[in-house]
């Protein structure tokens, strides 16, 4: 890429884009009663959130904010980091060839060694993160091919982000000309194709799939549409590697095919609870689960039953598996839908209360609730957790809970662990709100941002 304005009108360009785009996020949030209007003048506007602290907490724990003490749980983000020999040696020869391009860029020499490199790792690195199956259909590709293809644009990004990383250090410069990936459509698939080993003509259609403006949908989003067309012909196409490389990358393929079909989605949520129970099984060895179980008619199922046979206690619980949303409509619908997990959860506990003898009966219980020290009911969200007022049924992440009873906790224990808030960052401690301030056509516009108050450490990709 090379600068067709001059570097103050650049710059100008940018600062502009991102405070209009900081307008879009600001009203409709205060419009959502997510902002308080603290202050305004005729040059002025200042924004406060307006959520409980419960709420801001669960952002934070969203954003991937954890409590000091867990934070050993970050570290899984995508990075190029321990790849072997192979790497140092193929990123060593490539960093002694990079010559300067003028003063604002670099020429670097054949890249085949080093993405040859690093596809076995982030292909691996996907694997682990990735929690769908391999089989499921995302319109054209299964969730297996994607990964090949992901693993492969992962490479070519990461490689460059970490080359303009290491100009930068040398020089003193940051090198604006390479901060895009920049190719042809032709070129993409060739090395996408070459490392994937997957087709060139569904790699191609992958990359339709993934390209900005060729579908109309509601929120255009460079982490759902990573390949920016800069021609009319729309087969020249850029890349930003920062984006790609701290994208969520498996939630952002199903945003992208649930805007095309809703049923991608669909079909997704009905495998992963499966996968999810087995999951539990296979990680909770002390607990005993079953599900999922079906009540008399009129009645909604129970999706999953936890039982701990050395505490005596019983949880019942609702799964949600929801995608993160990527617009407050989308929240307002997901929280809706938690909403509804709320109510289905009450119907169950009071059918059972007044029926404790059901589950025993169709042989679904080795004994009568009435015989457990302890019966509860809550709600379990992967993924996206909500915000809503729950009142009598806690709400718990998922992965929260999970990870507590993988230490070999009672179900008592996690309960109370949960319901303590506990598993949920701290403001002041683990997180603060800072106002941030731009401005829009000469008026100033404050609002709280959400900032850690560590470094490095936010987990871009949730632990499993």
């Amino acid at each position: 890429m090379r600068w067709s304005l001059s570097e103050v009108e650049s710059k100008q360009l940018v600062l502009a884009g991102f405070s209009y785009s900081l307008c879009w996020a600001d009203f409709p949030a205060w419009h959502s009663n997510l902002y308080n209007l603290v202050s305004h003048t005729s040059s002025s506007i200042t924004f406060a959130a307006a959520t409980s602290e419960h709420s801001q907490r669960v952002m934070a724990y969203e954003k991937g904010i954890r409590p000091f003490g867990d934070r050993g749980e970050f570290g899984k983000q995508i990075a190029a980091e321990d790849t072997g020999k192979a790497f140092s040696n193929a990123l060593a020869k490539v960093s002694s060839e990079m010559r300067a391009a003028g003063t604002k860029g670099f020429v670097e020499p054949p890249l085949h060694e080093l993405h040859d490199s690093l596809f076995p790792i982030y292909l691996a690195k996907i694997g682990e993160l990735f929690r769908r199956a391999e089989n499921i259909a995302l319109g054209g590709y299964s969730m297996g091919e994607f990964r090949r293809f992901q693993a492969a644009l992962l490479c070519i990004a990461g490689t460059r982000e970490h080359l303009c990383y290491v100009w930068s250090q040398k020089t003193g410069k940051i090198p604006c000309n390479n901060l895009l990936l920049l190719m042809t459509l032709d070129k993409w698939t060739t090395e996408i194709c070459r490392l994937s080993a997957l087709s060139s003509d569904l790699v191609a259609q992958i990359i339709d799939g993934l390209t900005l403006g060729q579908e109309e949908v509601p929120n255009r989003d460079l982490n759902v549409y990573p390949f920016i067309p800069l021609n009319s012909k729309g087969d020249l196409l850029a890349v930003v590697p920062g984006i790609v490389m701290t994208s969520n990358i498996e939630e952002s393929i199903l945003r992208n095919r649930a805007y095309r079909n809703k049923r991608f989605f669909d079909a997704a949520t009905s495998v992963k609870e499966d996968e999810t129970r087995i999951e539990l099984q296979r990680e909770l060895s002390h607990m005993h689960i079953y599900g999922p179980l079906k009540l008399s008619n009129g009645m909604p199922d129970i999706d999953v039953i936890f039982e701990d046979p050395k505490s005596n206690a019983l949880l019942v619980a609702e799964l949600k598996w929801l995608q993160m949303p990527g617009s407050l409509p989308a929240r307002a619908e997901r929280n809706r839908e938690i909403e509804k997990g709320v109510r289905q959860v009450r119907f169950i506990r009071d059918f059972l209360n007044t029926h404790p003898d059901y589950l025993l009966k169709q042989g679904k219980l080795e004994r009568s609730l009435n015989i457990y020290d302890s019966v509860s009911f809550c709600v379990l969200c992967r993924d996206y957790i909500g915000d809503i007022a729950s009142g009598d049924v806690p709400i718990f992440s998922y992965i929260a809970f999970k990870n507590f009873l993988k230490n070999g906790e009672s179900l008592p224990a996690a309960i109370a662990h949960m319901k303590s808030d506990a598993w949920l960052p701290s403001q002041g401690r683990d997180f603060t709100y800072g106002l941030y301030t731009h401005n829009s056509n000469g008026v100033m516009i404050s609002t709280e941002v959400l900032k850690t108050t560590y470094a490095n450490e936010l987990n871009l990709l949730e632990n499993t």
